[in-house]
């Protein structure tokens, strides 16, 4: 907790701290000392203990809204700043740590500490500019702060070789220390401005809620989360630790997985789905009471619930004749218009809702499902429309991935070659103020390759 408390200061510093409650005095309500906080005090113990005493004080607490959820939140994410996080030699530590056969309750600490998400707070910088200033006082906290969750990088779930923990006990508190993280994580996101629904951005994204293996990525080179920073760390590793929970102790594992099961957040859903793909977790009447009772948009939203649809897939031939057919006749009734609200009807929403069941059918034949008659039937009666989706076949197909940066070979427009003098010249200036005709034509990139050549 931070003190504020000017008595532990150096008599140097306390002559720093006493100079910093004079300027902040009656200065709690103006943006240019708010950006102050954030860009100078973040940093800087005795400004930090300057502005939690004047909050502390007379002035602080006349101080109305919002102004002072504003310096609520300064102070909160003060108490654990991103610039303390944890760096990659933490996570060196712990695996040696875990490989030596240490498990104490000071190791799981240092684990949730390696992932937990935290809040983060910047100050809005379009709320710099005097046009801005001068239009309108901020109204609420988001007008002056740009307020999110962040965490440490995404680490290697693969190396902490959880395979090897045999400890039940350790590997429970871990995962309810674990489970507390990421709940104390979605709460800090809903008090940024989440909605508590599917959409991840405010959440650092979330492109799966396990850990993918290099050996499991179909071809692509990044885990689908490994440059994100927020709620995936602690949701991966959390999930790991579930699932190595349940292979030792099934029903220890299930006490969580059961949780996880009645929440309303679309994380633990998402949690859930995931590990139900394991029969043992989850036996196959409970996966179709699961599926029967999924809104629309979390059955059809795949790149929102990707485990959700793997789920379906995976699990399709443990359900009985009777779920399966269900299955089936809701997927051929194809997604309803809401999923699209700015699609105009017409011939291209009709394509788009036909595209999105027979990519659901091929991913449940991807995974060794059967489809009855009918819906065979009804697949081939598209067969012209599914051709055009054979190629991308797969139980993953349609799930967001990691972005990938790639090398673009340079492409210089030849006919500057056989060009001189001003004719060149005059042809390259139009060139590189030329528009892009199309994603592979673009005369002004091929101008500036021309000239970048040596």
């Amino acid at each position: 907790m931070i003190n504020s408390g000017w008595l532990r200061l150096e008599l140097r510093e306390q002559d720093i701290f006493r100079a910093a409650v004079s300027f902040l005095a009656n200065r709690l309500c103006d943006s240019d000392t708010v950006e102050w906080a954030i860009v100078k005090a973040t940093h800087n113990k005795v400004l930090r203990a300057a502005v939690i005493h004047t909050l502390s004080s007379t002035l602080g607490s006349n101080v109305k809204e919002p102004w002072r959820s504003i310096w609520r939140y300064i102070e909160e994410y003060w108490r654990e700043p991103s610039s303390e996080m944890p760096d990659s030699f933490d996570e060196y530590d712990i695996r040696r740590r875990l490989a030596s056969g240490e498990l104490t309750g000071s190791l799981i600490q240092d684990m949730v500490n390696l992932v937990a998400p935290r809040l983060k707070v910047e100050f809005e910088t379009r709320i710099s500019s005097g046009i801005a200033k001068k239009k309108r006082a901020p109204k609420q906290p988001i007008d002056l702060l740009s307020i999110g969750i962040t965490s440490g990088k995404a680490i290697d779930i693969d190396a902490l070789k959880f395979s090897e923990i045999t400890n039940s006990s350790f590997l429970f508190s871990l995962c309810t220390s674990l489970d507390a993280a990421v709940t104390k994580g979605l709460e800090i996101a809903k008090r940024a401005g989440w909605d508590g629904g599917p959409e991840t951005w405010r959440l650092g994204q979330l492109n799966r809620v396990y850990y993918v293996p290099k050996s499991e990525q179909d071809g692509r080179r990044r885990e689908p989360d490994e440059f994100h920073q927020g709620i995936a760390p602690s949701v991966k590793l959390l999930y790991a630790a579930v699932e190595r929970l349940t292979e030792i102790k099934l029903s220890a594992g299930l006490e969580i997985a059961h949780r996880w099961r009645l929440s309303t957040s679309p994380v633990f859903l998402r949690l859930w789905a995931a590990l139900a793909r394991n029969q043992l977790v989850a036996p196959p009447k409970e996966v179709a009471s699961f599926i029967s009772t999924l809104s629309d948009e979390v059955f059809w939203l795949i790149p929102h619930f990707p485990e959700v649809a793997e789920l379906k897939a995976r699990r399709f031939n443990d359900l009985s004749e009777d779920e399966k057919t269900l299955l089936s006749a809701r997927i051929r009734k194809m997604p309803p218009r809401r999923i699209w609200p700015h699609l105009l009807a017409g011939e291209a929403l009709k394509k788009e809702r036909k595209i999105m069941a027979i990519q659901e059918l091929f991913r449940i034949e991807a995974a060794g499902g059967i489809l009855d008659t009918v819906t065979g039937e009804w697949l081939a009666s598209e067969k012209e429309l599914a051709a055009t989706l054979t190629a991308k076949t797969g139980v993953e197909m349609g799930f967001p991935s990691s972005g990938e940066a790639f090398w673009v070979q340079p492409d210089p427009d030849p006919r500057f070659d056989s060009l001189v003098g001003e004719t060149r010249l005059d042809a390259l200036a139009e060139a590189l103020a030329s528009p892009r005709v199309s994603w592979d034509k673009d005369p002004a990139e091929r101008a500036a390759d021309w000239l970048r050549q040596p």
